[in-house]
């Protein structure tokens, strides 16, 4: 079976042979196309990466079999050894095409946190014009979204453990190119992690009227980077303990994150106009994010 793959199979045309001869017909007649190397590349290591994100990686890659990659991928077993005559330089190819995808982005996603908002803001609108108000609100946001996201994020475990893994493995690649590609295509998949998560902190600034405290001497990046770390450790103690308290924490630990670095923003006017800038926004978005 190929996953995620240009090449098609070839067969030939079956529809004027007897029913009995269509399978040894079939069988003899079907051939695909001659693979160049780069599509034999593409093929071997995008099989590979869909049966480890399906199955999970372990600590290391020292039972994959490259006869079974050659099978599921339907290429040649000549030009696969020919691009990978030894083991190493095939998982070392591997784990760079691993660390490009690295990082699970699905619980950056905001459908249901635009939901949350949007019966938890709009039957409040006019209480919104008071400071205190909107940053009990902006708190009580946290406390709602911050259990089911993390139950969320939680669901990806195998995609987390993956994740993990890679790091590992990674650090203990010798130096070389194989390790500095990994490591900074590891960097990339975080830096898209961090940016959405920047961005989805920006849109809540802007939506409730609150900026970064300036005498805390921080970025959104760093707020990002101290939630991810959060979310990542509790992660892994969800796993750990049964049962886990790992969801009350999470909003806990949100909620203090943001009584810490965020402040009401005075230079906003709370006026007719920005209100209902803001109700037809919520009614008109099923999605923030």
């Amino acid at each position: 079976m190929l996953h995620g793959s240009s090449i098609r199979v070839q067969s030939m045309e079956v529809g004027q042979v007897p029913a009995e001869g269509r399978r040894e017909h079939a069988r003899i007649g079907s051939r695909r196309p001659r693979m160049t190397e780069a599509q034999t590349r593409e093929t071997a290591l995008r099989t590979a990466v869909v049966a480890i994100r399906e199955h999970g990686l372990p600590l290391g890659l020292e039972h994959l079999s490259m006869e079974d990659v050659i099978r599921e991928a339907e290429v040649s077993r000549t030009t696969f050894y020919r691009l990978w005559p030894q083991k190493d330089q095939f998982t070392g190819d591997l784990i760079v095409e691993l660390a490009k995808e690295a990082i699970p982005t699905d619980n950056t996603e905001g459908a249901a946190t635009t939901t949350l908002i949007k019966d938890l803001v709009l039957p409040r609108l006019e209480e919104m014009r008071d400071p205190g108000t909107r940053w009990q609100l902006v708190t009580d946001l946290l406390a709602a979204a911050s259990a089911p996201d993390f139950e969320h994020t939680s669901a990806l475990i195998g995609q987390w453990r993956t994740y993990f893994a890679l790091i590992v493995m990674t650090m203990n690649l010798p130096d070389g190119e194989v390790r500095e590609t990994a490591r900074r295509e590891i960097g990339n998949s975080e830096d898209v992690y961090r940016n959405r998560l920047v961005g989805n902190f920006s849109l809540l600034m802007r939506l409730f009227g609150i900026r970064l405290r300036a005498q805390a001497g921080t970025t959104l990046d760093d707020v990002a980077d101290l939630l991810i770390a959060m979310n990542r450790g509790l992660v892994l103690r969800n796993r750990a303990a049964t049962p886990s308290p790992s969801s009350g924490l999470v909003a806990l630990g949100a909620i203090a994150i943001f009584t810490r670095y965020f402040e009401n923003d005075p230079t906003i006017t709370w006026d007719d106009e920005r209100i209902a800038q803001i109700e037809g926004t919520l009614n008109t978005t099923s999605d923030l994010f």
